[in-house]
């Protein structure tokens, strides 16, 4: 018999009666009148003494089988990990790390102080198909929607020419014998927003003739975005609560203009013209790695910022959640430093913050009346997103309120 089965033999048949015996082995737990014993061995786990007053006889006992409930396990496990400060530190897996390192070796800045990024390309541009046919055939479509409704069309019309009018769009000739593509575009109306009802949704993952997308060509980035829940708790410690939105703050950072070329559009006022090409000049809404370089030029602005603004830089660092800044203080002169840091900050990439609010109006008296908020209540909500449960602050009765859109 071989020294395995010999082995497994003696465990099967070891019976464990010696309280002495017992306690040799590597003992965990007790209960308080000594009955039951807790252990951990080579083993595994096991159970052993006494389960009630009868005396231990052969003819009387027990034997149960227990089982681990990981779904038990998993939530406290999530739990601890919430509260564990050590988790903040980001973890980047090799892809992850791959990305942030193209965006500290190739992003720039402008003379006014704003980002110029590049697109993080994970795959070369070169293995995208032909796009142009599919964007022509997805804005006639569109043109489709614009005939059956005119106040679309016009809303339609706002947008871009905004774009193009804020230089985040140019004309550019059509050339499709250089490295390109075309994002097909819609319209997607937001009835909670209290300037822009219509946003453009730009689509990067539309399939080219290869059968990939310029996102699938694309580093998706580490998520750098703070968890809404914490952002919150922070925010409602405060007993004077700030909050604002950055205004556009995609089309804040500049897209380096050898990656332009990836973000063309087709576009014309109405179907007597000539199509006409576009390139988007900014980071887009709808590129997979939008989100990551939107929060990591934010972050980049506050580390630069650490030592001449700190609170500034601190609140840009763990009080943002998308646009929205939530922060706060316990009075009004330390607020109405915090507002004018982060204003310092902001403006030094090139942000503007804006809708100002508070539920104490005297910490915002040194801010113009164009930047306060019109409505005494904010949306928290990432409006990029389309979700059906929209979470609003009350700064009248400070309370949180949830619309549902049925």
């Amino acid at each position: 018999m071989s020294l395995v089965k010999e082995a497994a033999q003696l465990i099967e048949n070891l019976l464990v009666t010696s309280a002495n015996f017992q306690r040799a082995w590597n003992l965990l737990f007790e209960s308080h009148d000594g009955g039951l014993i807790a252990q951990q061995t080579s083993f595994g786990w096991i159970l052993s003494g006494v389960l009630s007053d009868q005396p231990l006889t052969d003819s009387n006992p027990h034997e149960f089988q227990c089982s681990v409930d990981q779904e038990f396990i998993d939530l406290i496990q999530r739990f601890w990990k919430q509260e564990d400060d050590s988790a903040t530190v980001l973890r980047l897996s090799t892809v992850e790390r791959e990305c942030e390192e193209h965006f500290v070796r190739t992003h720039t800045r402008e003379d006014n102080g704003r980002f110029v990024v590049r697109l993080p390309f994970k795959r070369s541009p070169s293995e995208l198909g032909v796009s142009y046919p599919v964007a022509i055939q997805n804005f006639k479509r569109l043109e489709l929607r614009f005939a059956r409704n005119e106040k679309f069309k016009i809303e339609y019309e706002r947008f871009i020419n905004e774009y193009i009018e804020l230089g985040h769009m140019r004309s550019v000739p059509l050339n499709l014998n250089i490295r390109n593509f075309y994002l097909p575009h819609h319209g997607v109306i937001r009835e909670s927003s209290s300037t822009t009802r219509l946003r453009v949704v730009f689509n990067g993952s539309q399939l080219t003739s290869s059968g990939l997308s310029l996102n699938d060509c694309l580093y998706t980035g580490p998520k750098l975005q703070t968890e809404l829940v914490d952002v919150l708790l922070r925010w409602r410690r405060h007993p004077i609560a700030i909050a604002c939105d950055l205004e556009k703050m995609y089309r804040q950072i500049r897209v380096h203009e050898m990656d332009q070329p990836f973000q063309r559009i087709i576009w014309r006022n109405n179907c007597s013209q000539e199509l006409q090409n576009f390139e988007l000049t900014t980071v887009t809404y709808g590129l997979s790695c939008a989100p990551y370089l939107a929060i990591r030029c934010l972050r980049q602005l506050a580390s630069e910022h650490s030592e001449a603004q700190p609170f500034g830089a601190v609140i840009l660092q763990h009080d943002t959640y998308v646009d929205d800044i939530l922060s706060g203080s316990d009075d009004v002169d330390d607020v109405q430093e915090i507002i004018f840091q982060l204003t310092q900050v902001l403006k030094a990439g090139g942000f503007t913050a804006r809708k100002w609010i508070s539920n104490v109006p005297a910490s915002l008296s040194l801010l113009t009346p164009d930047l306060l908020a019109e409505s005494c209540t904010l949306n928290i909500e990432d409006d990029k997103s389309p979700r059906a449960l929209r979470l609003m602050w009350n700064n009248a009765s400070l309370s949180l309120l949830f619309q549902q859109t049925l």
